[in-house]
């Protein structure tokens, strides 16, 4: 498994940054929910083989957001309510970000979206909750 410096590396992206979607991402799968106890930043960048500083990074761009918040002697923890506040965060960087490539792409290619829709709602794979 690639570490957080390699993973930046290829990305392109700064290690922070990187960090910062992967913290998203545990929040998001509800691996921490709100209330919930993040790990420490020097066990993190232990973990991830990244220098505290970078941590830290990361973790003061979810405080700016109001996903977390840190509190000196006691931790990082999710905030009441940073799961909402970072669904809503990623979904409008989605729509920013990623979404304009994505429509440009399947207008070129002419796709239908109703019969993607169908096709997606008949595939096997989706777990329950997922529609």
């Amino acid at each position: 498994m690639p570490t957080m410096k390699e993973a930046a590396l290829r990305s392109g992206q700064p290690a922070y940054l990187n960090l910062r979607d992967q913290i998203s991402h545990w929040i998001l799968e509800r691996r921490f929910g709100n209330g919930d106890r993040l790990p420490p930043i020097r066990n993190l960048a232990a973990q991830v083989g990244l220098n505290p500083l970078t941590v830290g990074k990361a973790y003061h761009h979810l405080v700016e957001i109001g996903v977390v918040e840190m509190h000196r002697g006691r931790g990082i923890f999710v905030a009441s309510g940073g799961f909402e506040r970072l669904r809503q965060f990623e979904r409008a960087r989605f729509l920013t970000e990623e979404w304009p490539a994505i429509y440009h792409q399947m207008e070129r290619l002419h796709f239908d979206v109703p019969k993607m829709i169908a096709a997606r709602e008949r595939m096997p794979d989706l777990r329950p909750g997922e529609r």
